[in-house]
């Protein structure tokens, strides 16, 4: 059985995860799990500040300290991908 489940983030944000289960029991504890988990990970950035911050560190390769300690685990997670990707290309040429 497929399912798609919407998680909340923001007004009028969401997370969309496909997934599959063999009961509708097992999709709900799937949905929870997941809801648990976002709701614990909100914390952070709004989604201004976030663009702006993102956006910034993107276009000069550097971030505030302040900015950084207030992200939240998702969010520093782009910006270590984004560090990655700075060096990769710094080595590159």
């Amino acid at each position: 059985m497929k399912a798609t489940i919407r998680v909340p983030l923001e007004a009028y944000e969401f997370i969309e995860i496909e997934v599959e289960g063999k009961t509708l029991h097992e999709i709900k504890q799937i949905s929870d799990e997941m809801k648990m988990l976002v709701s614990q990970e909100v914390e952070g950035h709004n989604v201004k500040d976030w663009a702006e911050i993102r956006n910034k560190y993107l276009e000069t390769g550097e971030i505030e300290i302040e900015d950084l300690e207030g992200c939240n685990k998702w969010q520093k997670l782009v910006i270590n991908e984004i560090k990655k990707t700075f060096k990769k290309f710094k080595n590159d040429n």
